[in-house]
């Protein structure tokens, strides 16, 4: 027979426990919106950054003309390192490596394999970066493009390609070598020389713009 004492201790475990498993699930949500709010910070800033420059060269009226006229052909994007750490670099490539043929499989690849060639955060070689951030549960972009401009790459039809001076096999010829060509890395120096990412002004005014 079960006395009322051990009933009031079963019904306080049953309660304690579903509270446990409750706290768990917030946890585990509350460190999966922590990233995702670190993400969207890092990239409204850049969107914003995209918008001001354009708005102060060419004014809101031209805003559109300035966005389709041709540039000098070099993409600049933010590499997201993680626990808000980025760093600007010039954009060299972009490559896929679908393989899959079964639906599901080809999707999962499709979101996870495409990677970007720029710089590392020191800017003395060249790296493979992946779109995604690995080997996580979710999906959460690790680059920012903020300057789009690939008028002087070569590309195939399905858009992957690098710029005119690189190709895919010299890439993957030295892309896992510690010391790189001198003369692919001053090409790509000279690219990237001269630009500025502008920080995010605060707007307070017609005056700020």
């Amino acid at each position: 027979m079960i006395c009322v004492g051990e009933k009031c201790l079963k019904k306080n475990y049953h309660m304690f426990l579903i509270i446990y498993w409750i706290l768990l699930a917030m946890r585990r949500c509350l460190n999966y919106i922590k990233v995702c709010v670190e993400g969207i910070c890092t990239y409204t800033r850049a969107a914003l950054n995209f918008i001001l420059k354009r708005i102060r060269r060419c004014g809101k009226k031209n805003l559109i003309a300035e966005k389709l006229k041709e540039g000098d052909g070099v993409m600049h994007a933010i590499i997201r390192q993680g626990d808000g750490k980025y760093y600007i670099s010039a954009v060299f490539g972009y490559y896929k490596d679908i393989t899959a043929t079964d639906g599901h499989e080809r999707y999962l690849e499709e979101i996870h394999k495409p990677y970007w060639i720029v710089w590392d955060s020191e800017k003395k070689r060249l790296i493979r970066w992946l779109t995604m951030v690995p080997d996580i549960k979710y999906i959460i972009p690790q680059i920012l493009i903020v300057d789009a401009d690939q008028s002087n790459w070569i590309k195939d039809e399905q858009g992957v390609g690098c710029v005119d001076f690189l190709d895919r096999a010299l890439l993957d010829s030295f892309l896992d070598e510690e010391n790189q060509p001198r003369d692919i890395l001053e090409k790509c120096h000279a690219m990237d020389a001269g630009y500025v990412y502008d920080d995010i002004l605060e707007i307070r005014s017609e005056k700020d713009i």
